[in-house]
């Protein structure tokens, strides 16, 4: 598992929540006809590109996105998607608002 990013519970790492997090991610886009999805920026589970990557040692080694997140992104690569913090402006939640509805309108595949 070397490389591999893993989602590992605080209180008892030697519980691995990351298989969890990934087949919930499939089985709410399966679930869920969505055509965008804001996520919670920072989280281990939603952050895109800013969650904190530890290494087994305990220090910080950069950053990544949450296994929830990246893959939502992987199955749906044209789905507008953003952190919560994207959202802070009216002219920012139109923006995105306008992407979702683009995107619901056109015939795409979302597997």
């Amino acid at each position: 598992m070397r490389g591999e990013i893993r989602v590992l519970d605080s209180i008892n790492p030697d519980i691995d929540l990351t298989c969890a997090l990934h087949d919930y991610a499939l089985h709410f886009l399966t679930e869920n006809p969505i055509a965008g999805l804001a996520m919670q920026e920072k989280s281990p589970s939603c952050g895109i590109g800013n969650c904190r990557l530890f290494a087994e040692n305990g220090a910080q080694i950069g950053f990544g996105s949450g296994v929830f997140a990246a893959t939502v992104i992987a199955q749906c690569p044209q789905m507008p998607v953003c952190c919560a913090e994207d959202l802070q402006s009216a002219r920012h939640i139109q923006h995105f608002i306008e992407r979702v509805r683009d995107y619901s309108l056109k015939p795409v595949s979302r597997s």
